[in-house]
Parts: C-alpha cells; sequence; structure tokens
C-alpha cells in the first residue's frame, strides 16, 4: 500500500500552525506579568516556520486517508507536538538538554504526569501556564483538536478520529466528523471552567486555579507546587479536584449522551461506567484499609488521602 508522504507532510504542517499559535497564550500572559517573553517568540517562529513549510510546499490529494495513514499521522502529530512543545522549555534555563525538555513536554501532551523537576515552583509563571496547558491539550487529544479547528474532514477526518480512539466507543455522535469533535471539545471546556470556577470558590488565586482545572480535566498530574495540591493544604480544593478528575475519567461519549442528549439510563447503565467506579471504590477502600490498620492517619484524613490517591491511579 502507498503511503502518500506529501499528504501527511501537509496535515502535519497545519498542526504545526496551530499549535505556534496556541503558544500565543503563555507568551502573552508572559509579557502581561513581566516573564522572559524570548523562550515563546522563539519556539513560536520556529514552530510556525516549519509547519509552514511543510503546508505551503506540500500538495495534498484528492484521496482520503486510509486507515494505516491514519494511524501513522496521529503517531507523527504526537511526537512532532512534543518536540515543537518542549521548546519553550529547552529554550529556558530550567532544562539543561533537550532531552529533559522533550521528556517534560510528552510527559505534558501524554498527561503522563512524570517531571525531571525537582523545584516546580522555580519556573517562570508563563513556563508553569505552557506545562499544564499541554496537559489539558493532550487530555482530550491534540488530534481531535485538530480535527475541531482545521478542515481535515475533507482528506480523511475519519480515519484519523478513528486511529485517535480505537474501540467500540469511537463511534461519531454528529452526521459529520467535525461536529463530533467539536462537541466533544465543548463537553471538555464545560468541565474545564467548572473545575475552575470551584476551585475559585474553595480559595485558590486565579493562576493555580487555571492550571489546576487544566492538569485536573486531563486526569494529568501536573501542578503549579512541588508538593502537588498538598501544598495548599485545602479540603475544599482537594474535593473538587477529586470529584472532577473522576468524572473527566468518565469516558466522554457517555457525558455527550448524559448532558446533551439526556439519556441519563443509558450513562448510568453503561458497562464501562460501573466497571470505572467499582475499581476507583475498591481502591479507596483498599488504600483506607492500610491507613487504618497502620495507624498513619486519623480516620477521615486517611478518608481525604486515600480518595486522593484513587482517581490518580
Amino acid at each position: 500500500m502507498v503511503i502518500h508522504t506529501a499528504k501527511l507532510l501537509h496535515v502535519v504542517g497545519q498542526f504545526l500552525i496551530a499549535l505556534s499559535c496556541i503558544m500565543i497564550l503563555p507568551l502573552v500572559y508572559g509579557l502581561w506579568i513581566g516573564d522572559n517573553s524570548f523562550p515563546f517568540l522563539y519556539s513560536i517562529l520556529i514552530t510556525g516556520i516549519v509547519g509552514g513549510l511543510f503546508f505551503f510546499f506540500t500538495e495534498p490529494t484528492d484521496s482520503d486517508l486510509t486507515q494505516r495513514e491514519g494511524i501513522l499521522l496521529v503517531f507523527t502529530i504526537w511526537i512532532a507536538s512534543s518536540l515543537f512543545g518542549c521548546l519553550p522549555f529547552f529554550f529556558s534555563p530550567y532544562f539543561t538538554s533537550l532531552t529533559d525538555a522533550f521528556f517534560e513536554s510528552t510527559s505534558g501532551f501524554t498527561t503522563t504526569g512524570a517531571t525531571i523537576l525537582a523545584d516546580v515552583e522555580a519556573l517562570t509563571n508563563s513556563l508553569q501556564f505552557w506545562r499544564c496547558l499541554s496537559h489539558w491539550l493532550g487530555g482530550m487529544g491534540i488530534v481531535l483538536l485538530g480535527i475541531a479547528i482545521l478542515p481535515l474532514v475533507g482528506i480523511g477526518g475519519m480515519p484519523l478520529y478513528r486511529a485517535e480512539f480505537s474501540g467500540a466507543k469511537s463511534e461519531k455522535l454528529k452526521p459529520r466528523i467535525i461536529e463530533t469533535a467539536i462537541a466533544l471539545w465543548k463537553i471538555y471546556f464545560t468541565l474545564t471552567l467548572a473545575v475552575y470556577l470551584a476551585l475559585r470558590w474553595a480559595g485558590m488565586n486565579g493562576f493555580d486555579a487555571v492550571c489546576h482545572a487544566f492538569t485536573t480535566i486531563a486526569t494529568g498530574g501536573f501542578s503549579t507546587r512541588t508538593a502537588s495540591i498538598a501544598a495548599f493544604d485545602n479540603a475544599a480544593a482537594e474535593c473538587i479536584i477529586i470529584i472532577f478528575m473522576m468524572l473527566a475519567g468518565i469516558n466522554f461519549t457517555l457525558h455527550y449522551r448524559l448532558w446533551v442528549e439526556r439519556r441519563f439510563r443509558s450513562f448510568f447503565s453503561d458497562v464501562e461506567f460501573r466497571f470505572y467506579f467499582i475499581v476507583a471504590g475498591a481502591a479507596v477502600v483498599s488504600i483506607l484499609t492500610c491507613l487504618i490498620l497502620r495507624d498513619q492517619f486519623a480516620p477521615l484524613t486517611a478518608l481525604r488521602r486515600s480518595a486522593a490517591l484513587a482517581p490518580a491511579s
């Protein structure tokens, strides 16, 4: 089977141009608060130029993407996003090598949550914002974001969608695949906004609330503090993050059925949904039992800590 390289590079170019535009957000924020703007300026220029070269100097064919091309394109987009997304870290003084910067970026976009940083607070706020934003972009899937904001449908949006979301739950919710992507991102954004407002109500400042809203809905592990959410010693904020991280762990097609189609029975009767909460509940009980038996914490404190650990696990 022939793989049309020019067509794949054309789409990757679109994604890189979009990524360079997204980097403008932390750049503007950094300029507003007085952070060093050069890491983002360099990154935007390099990402935009490479993306432009791919896009303008390749001609896509009229044929749709095949399933094999869709899988290869999804893989390439994730690698490219992590590689070019690491540039703001690499151009900053906080990462000693491209390897460290790439690791941090990959951990962000894949919502792994691992970090090479021993002191997260040492980062500038604009870099912390980009770090958490990469989590948020990867949480729903940067490919799905691309389907929503880029005109990919004409060259094979469905193979991309299926390659990104393999399995029985990758059905279309709308007649057109771009409408499906937009519908899912609307739900994702609404949940993020709800977390932000709830964390502000719980006493977090605006910057910390935004960053933790990003990482909570992405079900990742990045935080603005080295000690993560424990650094705030805020029980209300912990409860909010626990609840919303559990909600974000649910298949988003089920969220669509519940909030848009109002199919309550379909939501609560879903086998995946029930199994998910059974496993999470069993994890809470197991951790709680261990903490109480070892007399490490009082019962309420042990419940708080076990409930905080279970969604992340």
